[in-house]
C-alpha cells in the first residue's frame, strides 16, 4: 500500500463520509456517526492492515503518552517526546481540529 492510503484526507478515506467519520444530517451542527466506517474515517480495506496488532485508526486514537510506549522507533519517539515536553501528552495523535472550533463557537 502507498502511504497516501493511510491518510483520511486522501486515498484511504472512507468513501461514504469522505474521511470525516460522520455524516452531516440536514445542517452542519447535526451529525451521525458514519455507518460504513463507524467513525474510524478510513476505508475497510485500509483498516485491515495492522502495525504491531493495531490498525491506523487505533494508532491515531493513542494519546502522545500512549504512543511513546507503543513506538520503538527513535525518530518517532523523539518527536512525541517533544509534544509531551510542551504539555501535549494528553492529545490524541489523530486529534481533529474541528472539535475545538465547534466548542469555541458554542461558548
Amino acid at each position: 500500500m502507498k502511504s497516501s492510503n493511510f491518510s483520511f484526507n486522501s486515498k484511504g478515506a472512507c468513501l461514504n463520509c469522505k474521511g470525516l467519520g460522520f455524516d452531516l444530517a440536514f445542517k452542519e451542527s447535526v451529525t451521525d456517526v458514519c455507518e460504513v466506517c463507524g467513525g474510524r474515517r478510513f476505508s475497510p480495506e485500509v483498516l485491515q492492515y495492522l502495525y504491531q496488532g493495531e490498525n491506523i485508526s487505533q494508532i491515531l486514537a493513542f494519546s502522545v503518552e500512549e504512543a511513546l510506549d507503543f513506538f520503538d522507533d527513535e525518530q518517532i519517539s523523539d518527536k512525541l517526546a517533544q509534544l509531551k515536553k510542551v504539555g501535549l501528552g494528553y492529545m490524541n495523535l489523530g486529534q481533529a481540529l474541528n472539535i475545538y472550533l465547534v466548542a469555541s463557537y458554542s461558548d
